[in-house]
């Protein structure tokens, strides 16, 4: 493939991550209703996969296309493959949005499926350029953040289809989700960026190589269980994520020494850096919190974090809508205590996601 082609499908894809970034902003800004009501709302469903299968995914793919070659090494032998998939993937994250957006599931299904064949296709010719290659570590964190996004395509489309077709999940809907949002997150984006950041500074490798591999295994080992233990609905789980906390807390320690030692006081790109990985340990911190009090020995929706965050939820759900209709659905998930004085008294009220939007 020519130099020209090659270019035209890097730029097809970064410029549907730059308007996938604006689509986004902008629905924020209409729509900022959605952000006092619940997480998983089927608009909300809908704004978060403009921003992480627009702008974030889309645009990691299309650095991949030009990176991939030049700064790892892959031999791509079918890169033509890779325009295909952006080309299925850009109608996909469209009919995927547009059918959570509005609450046309059959849509959504068969965008959610469109964009896990462009997913798996991408995928594979990368996958197939470490053929032959000599692999150093930056390029086995490559390679587990496309296998972390294979994993995180297949459950997001098998809840896609859930929704869509009423296909069984493996696991309850939580456990699913929260799964796929660490493979996503965590795996996909983490370990990639994580990859880029290897072959850009390879002094932490270099110098404590013992401790990289450390790091590394710490990471996939604690993002594998976690994953696990929540598909195969065990309470272990918790141990595997406090693993996988430590191990980003440990990389942003090994990181941020090496981007102070090199920076420039010109070069603003150092204090960028520099946050990035603080606020990786931030989260990581609270990730371990949120870990250490799941491993308590009581059913996954009563854990301490999750309690809240559906609490915080519905709290901001009655405070924005006084007339909010309670239902008696019987998940326990859903049962709020709430204060003497409230609509209806003290006690136990229960309140629960209306099923058209729990997706």
């Amino acid at each position: 493939m020519s130099n020209k082609n090659r270019m035209k499908t890097t730029a097809v894809a970064v410029l549907a991550a730059l308007l996938s970034f604006l689509i986004g902003n902008a629905w924020v800004f209409i729509s900022a209703d959605m952000f006092v009501r619940y997480f998983y709302e089927a608009r909300m469903v809908a704004l978060t996969h403009v921003f992480t299968l627009g702008w974030v995914s889309l645009m990691i793919v299309g650095v991949l296309r030009q990176l991939a070659p030049l700064a790892f090494g892959l031999k791509l032998e079918r890169r033509g493959l890779i325009g295909l998939g952006i080309a299925l993937w850009i109608p996909g994250l469209a009919a995927m949005v547009a059918g959570f957006a509005t609450l046309i599931y059959g849509v959504a299904a068969a965008g959610t499926s469109l964009v896990f064949v462009a997913a798996i296709i991408i995928n594979v010719v990368l996958l197939q350029g470490f053929l032959g290659i000599r692999r150093d570590p930056a390029h086995h964190h490559m390679l587990a953040a496309l296998l972390y996004f294979a994993g995180a395509a297949l459950l997001g489309t098998w809840m896609g289809l859930s929704k869509g077709l009423d296909f069984p999940l493996p696991a309850s809907f939580h456990r699913v989700l929260f799964a796929h949002i660490h493979l996503a997150g965590a795996g996909w984006a983490g370990m990639m960026i994580l990859a880029v950041m290897s072959c850009l500074f390879p002094q932490p490798l270099l110098r404590h190589p013992i401790q990289a591999r450390i790091r590394f295994a710490g990471f996939n080992v604690g993002l594998i269980g976690l994953t696990g233990g929540l598909l195969l609905g065990s309470d272990w789980y918790g141990v595997f994520g406090s693993l996988l906390a430590v191990a980003c807390v440990w990389y942003a320690i090994a990181f941020i020494p090496i981007v102070l030692e090199f920076g420039q006081q010109s070069d603003r790109s150092t204090a960028f850096l520099v946050s990035s990985w603080t606020c990786l340990a931030a989260v990581a911190v609270i990730s371990l919190w949120f870990s250490i009090v799941a491993t308590a020995a009581t059913p996954f929706c009563d854990k301490a974090p999750i309690r809240l965050w559906i609490r915080l939820h519905v709290r901001m759900a009655e405070f924005h809508d006084p007339g909010h209709v309670v239902s008696n659905h019987s998940n326990p998930c859903f049962e709020i205590p709430l204060r003497a004085g409230n609509r209806g008294g003290g006690g136990m009220r229960r309140t629960f996601i209306d099923p058209a939007l729990q997706i």
